[in-house]
């Protein structure tokens, strides 16, 4: 079942909500939220250590300790390879639960920068692949992808500093192994690290699809992509996934006759039902084995696409897999960020970029992330895992009162639906013939998502009252103003001044993020 804190929101006058403001203060200061259990402090732990070359041994402990938590490593000699510095820490008393997901921090401090660093957790191969992680001269905070418990518990921590130089000293504190917060969204109303809260979430926990929040689509246009596929409801199931047992949203898609169509899929949209003006957006997706043909995608369109038609409703692709650029083996990391503008069919504007990743994002799950303000859309993966990674698509959308139709800034500031769907063949792969979808040759694939959620910034949340997908005003007083149901009600206007939208409310003006503008 969806959880829609905005619409709530936007349904309370100011006053409940500051009084409601004022109780939640108090509840969090009678029952604080508590912070995760680290489980490693409750292990007993020690170390061992070898080098290269020759894989002298574990007894060799001379170039690390460990003491109080903290581990200290000096590089006993430059390493040529990934492996030949490594460092192990034996685990007894950590349990790990199949019902959760886990999450491993550290700090670690180095005065030259590392070129790549490996932890594996749980595992005593040498030469076994784990997370990877380039570090900074300085402090660096380190955290793996989330991974599901269960088999794995007591057992070795290992950390290979690939390509260190002799001399160098490496400082690693603050250990922590948590459950993760991928399990249990947080609705506590707490800002995050960067300052938003959520306000709407699907977990896909309910054994059905929440139909007010999601409609299923059902049809065989081709998408304006000559796609060959036929979307139906049987593309759509809420599904446990293979590798982690999630209750998951699942898209398959199918080599079968149906409806004049040689395949089948899913797709589906929060259009008309849940819609959203700004903010940050996640989805944690499983896709499935795209090479060749499959096109799987998670983006934005706006909402107003029925009375303006495509492009002038804007389009953002959060992530599209299955391009043929990436048929020469690099399909699996090979992906892409798209904003899609402009007044007509024949009038279409676009800016893509795509990139090699440096892993696969079909091999498991991978949490997708756009911010959207007033200024720019950008795009992440694994976010989380990697604090320091630049995203991986990033396009100004300037506004101005006079906005040509080429301008991006005239098409991404107004409510945006949802969209996730499973694609087959078309102009993306370059596909158009059933028989050349290689990847369904062993037959359907499917494409899961964990879950959805959108985030707003704290401070902008008691601006749902001001109706923000109202129209923004041309600036003539004929306008009609929107109002909110405080007594006496204040008039609330949105209009753009000096390039960017302002709301004004009782002559007093806030950006769209809640911050007041000094005149």
């Amino acid at each position: 079942m969806a959880t829609n804190t905005t619409k709530l929101f936007s349904l309370l006058p100011p006053s409940v909500l500051r009084v409601g403001a004022v109780l939640l203060l108090l509840v969090l200061t009678i029952c604080p939220v508590q912070a995760a259990d680290n489980l490693f402090s409750a292990a007993t732990t020690t170390m061992s250590c070898w080098s290269m070359p020759g894989w002298q041994g574990e007894a060799n402990t001379t170039f690390a300790t460990w003491q109080n938590g903290t581990l200290v490593v000096n590089v006993p000699g430059n390493c040529g390879e990934q492996w030949q510095c490594q460092v192990k820490l034996h685990t007894q008393g950590i349990v790990l639960s199949a019902d959760h997901h886990y999450v491993f921090r550290c700090r670690m401090h180095t005065a030259r920068a590392i070129s790549m660093v490996t932890i594996k957790l749980f595992d005593d191969n040498p030469l076994s692949m784990g997370s990877q992680y380039s570090l900074q001269a300085g402090d660096n905070a380190v955290q793996t992808p989330a991974f599901q418990g269960g088999s794995v518990g007591n057992g070795i921590i290992v950390f290979d500093f690939g390509f260190a130089q002799q001399g160098d000293v490496i400082t690693v504190t603050d250990i922590r192994l948590e459950q993760s917060d991928a399990d249990t969204p947080d609705n506590s109303g707490n800002p995050d690290d960067e300052g938003y809260v959520l306000v709407w979430n699907e977990e896909f926990t309910d054994g059905a699809l929440d139909r007010n929040a999601w409609n299923i689509e059902v049809n065989g246009d081709g998408g304006g992509n000559n796609e060959l596929q036929y979307y139906c409801e049987k593309g759509v199931s809420i599904e446990r996934d293979p590798k982690e047992g999630k209750h998951c949203l699942v898209l398959t898609a199918r080599k079968e006759n149906y409806m004049g169509k040689t395949c089948t899929s899913g797709r589906v949209t929060t259009q008309d039902r849940t819609t959203f003006l700004y903010g940050k957006v996640e989805a944690r997706i499983w896709f499935p084995q795209t090479a060749n043909g499959l096109w799987p995608a998670f983006w934005m369109m706006g909402n107003d696409i029925s009375s303006v038609g495509w492009p002038a409703c804007g389009e953002t692709d959060i992530v599209e897999l299955g391009h043929s650029n990436g048929f020469n083996g690099t399909q699996d990391r090979y992906f892409n960020g798209a904003c899609h503008w402009g007044p007509s069919w024949d009038k279409h504007y676009q800016y893509a970029n795509s990139i090699t990743n440096d892993y696969s994002v079909e091999d498991g799950f991978h949490i997708w992330t756009c911010i959207w303000d007033e200024e720019k859309v950008e795009m992440y993966v694994d976010r989380a895992a990697r604090p320091r990674a630049a995203p991986y698509y990033r396009m100004s959308i300037p506004q101005s009162s006079d906005m040509a139709d080429t301008n991006p800034g005239k098409y991404f500031h107004k409510p945006n639906f949802l969209l996730l769907n499973l694609a087959i063949g078309g102009n993306f792969p370059g596909i158009w013939n059933i028989d050349q979808i290689t990847a369904l040759q062993s037959g359907e694939k499917k494409m899961y998502i964990d879950w959805v959620r959108i985030y707003q910034p704290e401070n902008a949340i008691n601006l749902q009252a001001l109706s923000p997908s109202d129209e923004i005003e041309g600036g003539t007083p004929s306008e009609e103003a929107v109002r909110d149901t405080t007594t006496p009600a204040p008039t609330v206007r949105k209009q753009i001044q000096n390039g960017k939208i302002v709301i004004i409310r009782d002559n007093t003006k806030y950006d769209v993020l809640g911050k007041r503008i000094n005149n």
